[in-house]
């Protein structure tokens, strides 16, 4: 069945969604309707949250660079120091491991948001995906019932003559 066919399929009312009874389950153009409103409505939120996720992943990024740039002044000043056991040593040595750690925690935060953000869009496709499949088994269904329901041979709706029937 071509697209044009199932929508017009479609606008004949003939939808029902298996397993989707309250959602889908009077099979009208306007069940399909609220259906596409809702889904629609449980998605708008989606593109807000991405982006508050990608300034969040921004913001980390830019915490990472400063504290590589920091990294780098204060590994240099170390290695040039002549005496790496002063108390000012150690403390830039124990500074140095710190905002490693720190780039770190940044890191593995700004992997956590993009998995996040990943898992946000992959379940609205997968419910989109799953709901698509099964209007497309409906309609093949309700396709296969019409059929099977339409007489074959001498028209629709008219008896067929026996022996005693004359005309």
């Amino acid at each position: 069945m071509s697209l044009r066919q199932n929508v017009a399929y479609a606008g004949s009312g003939a939808i029902s969604i298996p397993g989707r009874q309250g959602k889908m389950g009077g099979g009208s153009v306007q069940d399909l309707s609220a259906y596409m409103e809702e889904f629609c409505s449980s998605v708008k939120n989606v593109p807000a949250e991405i982006k508050r996720n990608f300034a969040l992943i921004n913001s980390l990024d830019s915490k990472v660079i400063d504290l590589k740039d920091k990294i780098n002044q204060d590994s240099q000043v170390y290695s040039s120091a002549k005496n790496r056991n002063s108390t000012d040593m150690i403390e830039l040595k124990k500074s140095i491991d710190k905002n490693q750690t720190d780039c770190l925690q940044y890191s593995e935060e700004k992997v956590s948001t993009a998995q996040a953000c990943l898992e946000l869009v992959a379940s609205k496709l997968k419910q989109l995906d799953d709901d698509i499949s099964n209007i497309d088994e409906s309609l093949f269904t309700n396709q296969n019932d019409d059929a099977e329901e339409e007489p074959t041979g001498r028209g629709a709706g008219r008896p067929s003559l026996g022996a005693n029937d004359k005309k």
